[in-house]
């Protein structure tokens, strides 16, 4: 097996992890934790054929990873809701979703699915998705108060900004540069999905153990009074 094989592998087995500790906090993350499952369960697919654990005929492995692409933005938009404190910022996601959308429909009408449509969706979609995680990551450190919920949170968003960070990286030396060294794009790849894994996994640990930790029961002392106390003054 081929180093890129054996660090495939590797991340499969973290996002299948990921993938069983969302569904087990479902109701912590509600839509959010599903929509980041669906995600992961289709990069376990992909990563799957990758590391050739299963095959896949050309065109379902092309449309695989075509769909992928579509559905990446969207996905982590919803996802990223989760970290939404306010009705007007969840309205401005809502809506920045929807334009996301309209956009990719405009982009396959016009110019059909092929290599141009997909440098023109993938990038503005993943610096979208970058900007919010980021923005939700600074939020999460300005807390006056740290519980151990906002700790959680924290490690979840900032695993997902320096994911998304990579895969800008990996989107400027694969679509536009076009490197030959797609091994070593591939294994860069899997390295960070390892890296969003382990924080992911640190996260919703803590969050969960948060949630069964009781809080201290404070007991106010009360002074029993003397009734004689004061009867020499």
């Amino acid at each position: 097996m081929q180093p890129e094989q054996i660090v495939g592998v590797i991340s499969i087995s973290l996002l299948v992890l990921s993938v069983s500790l969302l569904m087990l906090n479902l109701k912590e993350g509600k839509y959010s934790f599903l929509a980041l499952a669906f995600y992961f369960v289709q990069i376990i697919l992909l990563d799957l054929v990758a590391v050739k654990i299963i095959s896949l005929g050309p065109k379902t492995a092309y449309y695989a990873g075509v769909m992928n692409n579509l559905l990446d933005a969207p996905t982590m938009l919803i996802f990223l809701l989760y970290f939404a404190k306010s009705e007007k910022s969840k309205k401005l996601m809502a809506m920045v979703l929807g334009g996301f959308v309209v956009y990719e429909t405009l982009i396959w009408l016009i110019l059909g699915m092929n290599n141009k449509s997909l440098i023109l969706i993938i990038g503005p979609g993943l610096a979208i998705v970058t900007i919010f995680s980021f923005y939700f990551f600074i939020d999460l450190m300005k807390g006056s108060i740290f519980q151990r919920k906002d700790v959680g949170k924290g490690f979840i968003a900032g695993g997902l900004v320096f994911s998304y960070l990579c895969f800008l990286f990996i989107y400027v030396i694969f679509y536009i540069m076009k490197s030959p060294h797609i091994k070593d794009i591939y294994t860069i790849y899997h390295v960070t999905f390892i890296i969003w894994c382990l924080t992911l996994i640190i996260g919703v640990s803590l969050i969960a153990r948060g949630k069964k930790a009781k809080p201290p029961i404070r007991v106010e002392k009360t002074r029993k009074e003397d009734p004689n106390a004061f009867q020499y003054l």
